[in-house]
């Protein structure tokens, strides 16, 4: 009797993920991917196309790009800044619905990151029993949006730490973004000066593999002492 159970889920788990493969089958395309809010106008389109051979019943959500507590990583909350019009809409096969979507939000005191996501269907959960699975498949995707105005301005300092352990040496890096616009860690290009010669600092070097600064926020990552510079040297200044 259990095997029997343990079977049918794997059948009914290769089903739902068959058909959401399937149901997926429709592409969205916005008229832009940034938003100047500080223009004349503070709206966007979405053209949403269906390839599938039969309607597409799709939900639309905003959802904004934010930093955990240690700054480093980030999650995505849903946003009530943006007027979505038809926020649900049935696409018929070979069709396609054009979507407004409107920045209805405060005024922009530093830039922000959106993404406008559509949900095809709203699943259920199946529960036979206690020991049976329960499965909440979502097949979705999302669209980023960068939302900016032209009135915002940059400014990132930063400052490096020299870190002795007794293995190893390294380099604590610390970016502070007291400006409005966003930073990125793949475009920071640094360069380090010691007492014992320069060298440059690629995003490569990172021991966190990707990071952003968001407005008001600090962030500090390390690198590995580099081979080439002696061990004795002091850093003297950085410059980005």
């Amino acid at each position: 009797m259990f095997s029997k159970k343990i079977n049918f889920k794997l059948i009914f788990i290769y089903l739902v993920i068959l058909f959401s493969s399937l149901s997926y089958s429709y592409t969205a395309s916005l008229s832009t991917g940034e938003l100047y809010v500080n223009s004349s106008s503070k709206t966007l389109t979405a053209v949403i196309s269906n390839t599938k051979a039969e309607p597409a019943i799709l939900e639309f959500k905003m959802l904004e790009l934010l930093p955990t507590q240690n700054n480093l990583q980030t999650f995505k909350k849903e946003s009530n800044d943006f007027a979505i019009y038809p926020q649900k809409v049935i696409v018929m096969p070979n069709q396609e619905k054009l979507i407004t979507i409107h920045y209805k939000g405060p005024k922009l005191t530093q830039e922000r990151i959106f993404y406008f996501k559509t949900v095809p269907y709203a699943p259920k959960k199946v529960k036979e029993s206690d020991d049976f699975i329960n499965i909440t498949f979502l097949t979705s995707y999302e669209k980023i949006i960068y939302l900016k105005s032209k009135k915002l301005k940059s400014k990132l300092l930063i400052s490096a730490e020299k870190i002795m352990s007794t293995d190893t040496q390294s380099i604590a890096i610390t970016f502070e973004n007291t400006g409005n616009t966003l930073y990125k860690s793949k475009n920071l290009n640094l360069k380090i000066k010691t007492t014992k010669g320069s060298f440059k600092v690629t995003p490569q070097m990172f021991t966190d593999d990707y990071f952003m600064i968001f407005p008001n926020k600090k962030v500090t990552t390390t690198i590995l002492w580099p081979e080439k510079i002696k061990k004795e040297a002091k850093i003297k200044s950085v410059k980005y």
